[in-house]
């Protein structure tokens, strides 16, 4: 006979392994979720992932729910009374519904989970430890009424620490390859810049000779004033687009993205 807890660690080192080596968040939160489901008789585990909305949850992991069910529950607004995970993920704070048929909680999706036979669901809200935003829900599901007891408390927990470290490890990778990205457009942006720089100054020293030999006042010297302002211009996002796009100008990953240089609106003042 096994033991559970030799088990519960082993599952740990696994679950580390690939969080280490950087594998799909996906494929992670799936070998959470059968990690739990393997030390818990019955249990229907599910991982859902706060949108970037803060708003909407969307599926993360749920190998031995229903896939109507998923599909169903896909993108469902949190609030203080939608179901467990939607009322976890507002309340930040665990919703345990031991008997989804009476639970008030669960009324706009009550006869959603009876009908694939769901009967109980006990959530937990999964916090990141980086700026301590609800990430997601981690979810226990079952097919008869049941109430958590300290092994199922244990596993739930573990659970949570574990889902918290691969999704904040992925959104660290996210940020760090958007900020590669950037830099590598600002790169391109810099050049971009010089390179029209380099003939607008060929272009302003053309206009204003031109403009020394009209007579001030007349059509055609308003029409160089006129092409000269809106050179100004031009030069002006110019000056701009090299400024924002400075390397050292440009902030540490996982941070805010500097502001983006709104030709449009330049254009118009």
């Amino acid at each position: 006979m096994t033991d559970p807890h030799h088990d519960l660690a082993t599952g740990h080192i696994r679950i580390f392994e690939l969080i280490a080596r950087g594998a799909p968040l996906s494929e992670t939160l799936e070998a959470i979720t059968r990690l739990i489901e393997s030390l818990a008789e019955g249990v229907l585990a599910s991982i859902l992932l706060l949108d970037e909305d803060g708003v909407h949850l969307r599926h993360g992991a749920a190998p031995s729910l229903p896939e109507a069910y998923v599909r169903a529950i896909d993108g469902t607004a949190i609030g203080p009374s939608v179901g467990s995970c939607g009322t976890a993920a507002y309340l930040r704070e665990p919703a345990v519904a031991s008997k989804i048929e009476s639970d008030p909680r669960w009324v706009n999706f009550r006869e959603l989970a009876l009908q694939h036979g769901l009967q109980a669901c006990w959530s937990t809200p999964i916090i990141s430890s980086v700026d301590n935003r609800v990430l997601g829900t981690f979810a226990c599901y079952y097919r008869e009424p049941r109430e958590p007891g300290l092994w199922e408390h244990t596993l739930m927990e573990t659970a949570d620490r574990l889902a918290r470290l691969a999704i904040d490890r992925a959104r660290a990778e996210r940020a760090e390859r958007q900020a590669t990205a950037l830099r590598h457009l600002a790169h391109l942006a810099n050049a971009t810049a010089h390179e029209i720089n380099n003939p607008l100054t060929t272009v302003i020293g053309r206009l204003e000779m031109v403009a020394e030999r009209l007579d001030a006042g007349s059509d055609e010297r308003e029409l160089i004033d006129k092409a000269r302002a809106a050179v100004d211009r031009i030069r002006d996002i110019v000056a701009r687009m090299h400024h924002i796009t400075r390397i050292e100008y440009l902030i540490e990953p996982g941070r805010d993205l500097p502001p983006i240089l709104d030709i449009r609106r330049s254009s118009e003042e």
